[in-house]
């Protein structure tokens, strides 16, 4: 008994034991069927007529019982509750097609989940599973996928089948390897992998050229071979999307260029034998028109071509180029505005040569000139990186 309110229901009595009769006043009985009744109020129909319950952030903390009679559900979300496990007869959401369980306290999933066929959506982010049912392959009309914030050491096999699959996340998860067939997920548009501890990208990946969006951030990759120039389909991909990796091949500055950019560099590398070639790193500092991006060109062209104002750098231009034929150097050309100092530290690193450039045409042999043309660039770069390589170029000097 308890006292949720509503109308009067004693003609129910007769059909309950005597012990019941002793209560003077009654008010109302709760019944399995009133929970039925109350989760049926709450069903909604989406704008495709879809039948939707959402469940959320209610304080659960074992799945409900009676949502099982709701036959027409075809969304369930039960997210942000405390549910530890799954009812063996789920299967009776036999329409049920996008199921949600994000952040609950799932650690194992009942075997018959596999037995939902008409499921197209699974999201059981932020929970602690570390494996899935043997059987999860069934579910051949899933195309969306989220299992990020659990506890996966190995990546499931059996997620490889599903043929049908759009959307993957396995992102923070302790992952060491992804599967090399991976490509046998012929319909994936986007794969996320963030917050691992991958190492290297299986060769199956890159020939996934439906693949739209991939995020590897935050693992340990340090080479990215030239085969990623082929997933042409992936949009916008750019720093964001490796960064946090020991990235040694290619730097991870020349992903700010996208796809256009890496393939400039691995043509510039000459992959076959760019292994072979020592590297380096040159950083272009001094204030606006003080000849940075025509000195650039001159060590790229090896032969002067003066910069039109119109092309000034904005920002910070990145290229790469051989110098002597020996050795590959990635050139930093920063613009010189003062607004751009703030996001320039951040590729100011050690094992660089910083060369300051000044225009001569401009300088006085005044120490406010020195200090606004060299000195504050050179305090600017060893503040921030010890022992700094410093030199100083005079440009325009025949002006």
């Amino acid at each position: 008994l308890d006292h949720r309110g509503g109308a009067n229901v004693l003609d129910f009595l007769s059909n309950v034991e005597d012990t019941v009769l002793e209560v003077k006043t009654v008010k109302s009985l709760w019944t399995p069927k009133n929970d039925l009744e109350r989760y049926q109020r709450r069903v909604k129909k989406g704008n495709d007529g879809t039948e939707m319950l959402n469940l959320s952030h209610q304080g659960l903390v074992q799945f409900p019982a009676a949502v099982l009679d709701i036959g027409t559900l075809e969304t369930l979300d039960l997210t942000g509750n405390q549910i530890k496990s799954l009812p063996a007869t789920i299967s009776r959401l036999k329409l049920l097609k996008a199921f949600l369980v994000d952040y609950n306290k799932l650690q194992l999933l009942a075997d018959n989940v596999c037995c939902l066929y008409t499921l197209e959506e699974f999201s059981a982010t932020g929970n602690n599973l570390t494996r899935l049912p043997p059987a999860f392959e069934s579910l051949r009309r899933l195309k969306r996928l989220k299992l990020a914030h659990n506890s996966f050491e190995i990546f499931p096999t059996n997620v490889e089948n599903l043929n049908q699959l759009e959307y993957l996340d396995i992102s923070s998860n302790t992952l060491r390897t992804l599967p090399q067939r991976v490509d046998k997920l012929e319909q994936l548009k986007v794969l996320k992998a963030s917050s691992n501890k991958l190492t290297v990208l299986p060769s199956g990946l890159f020939n996934m050229t439906s693949l739209r969006e991939l995020r590897v951030d935050d693992n340990s990759i340090q080479t990215i071979p030239a085969e990623i120039c082929d997933l042409t389909s992936l949009n916008n991909f750019g720093k964001e999307h490796v960064e946090n990796n020991p990235l040694t091949s290619p730097p991870v500055d020349i992903f700010e260029h996208g796809l256009g950019g890496l393939s400039k560099y691995f043509e510039d590398m000459h992959v076959s034998s760019a292994s072979e070639l020592p590297t380096g790193k040159v950083v272009l500092l001094g204030k606006v028109f003080a000849g940075k991006t025509s000195l650039a060109n001159a060590l790229q062209l090896g032969h002067s071509k003066l910069t039109e104002v119109e092309d000034r750098t904005e920002g910070i231009n990145v290229n790469c180029t051989k110098m002597g034929g020996q050795t590959l150097v990635t050139l930093y050309d920063f613009g010189g505005h003062e607004s751009y100092r703030l996001t320039h530290q951040f590729f100011l690193t050690t094992c660089a040569l910083f060369i300051v450039t000044v225009d001569m045409s401009t300088y006085e042999d005044t120490a406010e000139s020195f200090e606004e043309a060299i000195g504050c660039w050179v305090d600017f770069v060893r503040a921030r990186v010890n022992r700094a390589v410093v030199h100083i170029v005079g440009t325009k000097a025949d002006l």
